[in-house]
């Protein structure tokens, strides 16, 4: 944020939005059958997420 490279957002809950994402995600693919397709859905998703945050 203080880069510039990403938007300001209030960074408490803003930390807290993306561990609750990651953690959703490895418990997805841990439950998975196909674990390297769901990784890689999984990674394409979140990487969308953080790009939405990009200034």
């Amino acid at each position: 944020m203080a880069a510039g490279v990403i938007q300001r957002v209030p960074l408490p809950p803003l930390s807290h939005l993306l561990l609750a994402a990651l953690t959703e995600s490895a418990l997805q693919i841990a439950d998975a059958t196909d674990k390297d397709r769901t990784r890689v859905e999984v990674e394409r998703a979140f990487m969308a997420l953080l790009e939405g945050l990009r200034v």
